[in-house]
């Protein structure tokens, strides 16, 4: 299998072949400044030869996408490279065809126990630019025929797609015979009686989703967020289709016989506006945002400064350009794993409408508009209600899952269903299901051995479309397509993918708000509302379904009781800017640690569940006591034992002390007192105590929280009673004292060093 790396080398190979020898390929050359187009605008030799089909063809240009007049010219165009050990002599290219395709289930078949085509296109082959073709080079070829030539049939009984085959012909080294030496299957559809009068409403949703890659100290712990923002990056490439796809624009026509006479173009333009809904994470926008200034990155056990803002400035700005014409639909912040959070035994599930929230308020900011709220989208897999109710709690009529989250049907169904498959009753409503097409949405981001090239990816597609409509060419229905979260797209592929909902006679597109609605509709079109709604029940999980672990999540909820005792119980000012940021801080922070990303990635996971431990260990230690070593001495049955507050913090906290002696010792403790200890300050806290019996016994020191609960480490001195007298001879804080100015004096030194030179 072609791994990402070869396809990218592949992609320079391709520009530079179609610039050369097909300037005039229109939308085939179009993204030739996208170095994702390398798997789709060339072949490219093999690293080893392949003398089994040594001439490996790419088709750049295939109009019409759907022929519908039998009097109009149909057009194939591409390249041949020779990937063999051999040259190639008298090449020449034909066309093929294949008996009609009639149901969906064929056309999966025919991806990979190929269909015969048996039935000769045209009267002639074609020759290629160059008969002979040394090993390693590459030559063009053009053929133009009437679709009437393709011999599709006239009647209502043809409709379906055709499988077409493109063959090379050649004589391989010195074989002395012409046989076939490559070839490349496509599919076309065909409508005899003209554009049926049903509609695939096509709905989109597009994700935009990476991994949590800030830590808690909001530092990137890597720059692959900058190479995914970048010109041919990931996220680039994810953004630029969609926002060049929902513009539209019309099929090209293809080109008459240099022969004839240019023919006036018969089928209508048509080249509608696409509306988009995008997925977005919060905690991608939020970190997009933040590396629009100079950030600090992680750098071993430091950290360097980078001011290459470029890369997310206008990764952003096109990405605002583009959700103007569209919609938003915020996930929850860092996109949580939510079945795996709102099982009973994690002590979690109030975290999903938590952040759920937070995500609309970083959506909100970063982009300047609320996103909309009548839909939610879970991460890809099966759900449980409890889940779905976390998610919808927020006001939600609608819900987009992956078809797997529901019962199988007893039967494969002879007709694709609408997207609304029902309504889901939950403790918080009855949100209308929309289920994703995955066949459609998986076609987007196709694995190939050998890739055939974006023209033939994006035709596969389409045809796809085509035999939905062609199962009941008179009835309407609407389809959700939605790519995987995290999905890896050729630019080319997706943006003509999503121009086709707007271009193609049997398609039109519609917002995902209006399917939500119920008022989804194409343009002239009258929809008539179900007289019943069924019932929707979900497919639960099944055991080794991947989700967060058990383990996992008992050391977050662990590390979120230490966190919000922090902030909640110990900060004095829990209102004040720095600890609001604190907090947020904090927050975001384990949200990363919920992301549905780690369902595959537990070592990631682990990764910054241990950077929120450290980092939550250390705001916590930075608040801590400090006793005098050896022994405190209590000259009479009651005295006072002082201790010392220290608080490393900038901003000012409560706690108080408490004493336990155990059961060796009767000690008690006239109060507990809970104290503000002002920011980088140390204080001396004196408690009184009375002791019942005498002798040496060990006390242990712990510090508590506004709410009388333990707060970091205990400390543990001895104190010794020898009961002189009744009168109490006040046992000195001396060594207490000397470490409270001790303590002060580091303090100031560093402050000092803080302090600006």
């Amino acid at each position: 299998m072609t791994t990402p790396r070869s396809r990218r080398r592949i992609a320079a190979l391709a520009v530079a072949a179609c610039a050369a020898l097909l300037p005039s390929a229109g939308v085939a050359t179009s993204y030739a400044d996208d170095p994702s187009a390398g798997p789709s605008a060339s072949p490219s030799p093999s690293p080893n030869p392949n003398d089994d089909a040594p001439a490996q063809i790419l088709v750049t240009k295939l109009e019409p996408r759907a022929p519908m007049d039998p009097d109009e010219f149909f057009q194939v165009r591409g390249l041949i490279v020779n990937r063999g050990s051999e040259p190639l002599h008298q090449l020449t290219v034909r066309l093929r065809r294949g008996e009609r395709l009639s149901t969906r289930g064929e056309l999966a078949t025919a991806d990979t126990d190929l269909p015969a085509t048996t039935i000769r296109v045209g009267r002639t082959p074609v020759r290629a630019a160059e008969q002979d073709l040394a090993p390693g080079a590459s030559t063009s070829f053009d053929i133009r025929i009437r679709v009437s030539q393709l011999r599709l049939g006239a009647d209502a009984a043809s409709i379906g797609v055709y499988p077409l085959r493109a063959e090379a012909r050649a004589e391989f080294g010195t074989t002395g015979s012409v046989d076939t030496v490559g070839s490349l299957l496509t599919f076309i559809p065909w409508f005899p009686d003209g554009p049926p009068h049903g509609h695939i409403r096509i709905a989109w949703l597009w994700p935009l989703v990476d991994q949590p890659r800030r830590g808690p100290r909001e530092v990137m712990l890597d720059n692959s967020l900058a190479t995914s923002f970048s010109r041919g990056g990931r996220l680039d490439r994810l953004l630029r289709s969609a926002a060049d796809g929902q513009k539209g624009g019309c099929d090209l026509p293809a080109d008459t016989p240099e022969t004839l006479k240019p023919r006036p173009r018969t089928v209508p333009c048509r080249g509608d506006s696409v509306p988009i809904t995008y997925a977005v994470d919060p905690d991608l926008l939020f970190t997009a945002d933040a590396l629009t200034r100079p950030y600090q990155l992680a750098d071993g056990s430091k950290t360097k400064r980078i001011d290459n803002t470029a890369p997310a400035t206008s990764w952003l700005g096109e990405l605002k350009g583009a959700v103007a014409q569209g919609d938003v639909l915020s996930l929850p912040f860092a996109d949580p794993d939510a079945v795996a959070l709102t099982a009973p035994v994690t002590g979690l599930a109030d975290e999903v409408p938590l952040l759920r929230e937070q995500g609309k308020k970083e959506t909100t900011q970063v982009l300047g508009r609320p996103p909309m709220t009548s839909v939610v989208w879970p991460p890809s897999g099966r759900l449980t209600r409890r889940a779905v109710e976390s998610l919808t709690s927020g006001g939600a009529t609608a819900l987009v899952v992956d078809p797997v989250a529901l019962p199988a049907p007893e039967s494969e169904p002879s007709v694709t269903p609408d997207t609304d498959v029902g309504q889901l009753p939950t403790n918080t409503g009855q949100p209308s299901v929309l289920a994703v097409d995955s066949t459609l949405s998986a076609l987007l981001t196709p694995a190939y051995a050998d890739y055939p090239g974006d023209r033939i990816v994006e035709q596969r597609w389409l045809a796809e479309t085509a035999m939905i409509s062609a199962e009941e060419p008179s009835v309407s229905r609407t389809i959700l397509v939605a790519p995987a979260r995290r999905a890896d797209l050729h630019t080319a592929v997706a943006a003509e993918a999503i121009r086709d909902s707007g271009r193609l006679p049997w398609l039109c597109p519609v917002s995902l708000a209006s399917v939500a609605a119920s008022t989804d509709a194409c343009s002239g079109e009258v929809r008539t509302e179900a007289t019943a709604v069924p019932a929707v029940e979900l497919e639960p999980p099944h055991p080794g379904d991947s989700f967060l672990s058990t383990g996992f999540l008992s050391r977050v909820r662990s590390l979120r009781g230490l966190s919000t005792q922090f902030t909640d119980e110990v900060l004095a000012e829990p209102t004040s800017s720095d600890a609001v940021g604190t907090t947020g801080r904090l927050l975001r922070a384990r949200a990363r640690t919920e992301s549905s990303a780690w369902r595959e990635d537990a070592a990631g996971g682990e990764e910054v569940l241990q950077l929120l431990k450290d980092d939550i260990g250390d705001l916590r230690g930075k608040v801590h006591l400090q006793v005098g070593s050896g022994t405190v001495t209590l000259t009479s049955s009651s005295g006072t034992i002082s201790v010392n507050v220290v608080n490393e913090l900038q901003q000012p906290v409560r706690v108080g002390v408490v004493l336990d002696a155990g059961n060796r010792a009767r000690l008690s403790v006239r109060d507990t007192p809970v104290t503000t200890v002002p920011p980088e300050h140390a204080t001396q806290i004196s408690l009184k105590v009375t002791a019942q019996t005498s002798g040496q016994f060990p006390v242990t020191a712990q510090l508590i929280d506004h709410d009388g609960k333990p707060f970091g480490n205990p400390a543990r001195l001895v104190v010794r009673s020898t009961q002189y007298g009744r009168v109490a001879l006040a046992v000195t804080g001396i060594g207490a004292g000397v470490l409270l100015v001790a303590a002060g004096i580091r303090i100031v030194r560093r402050a000092v060093r803080r302090a600006p030179a």
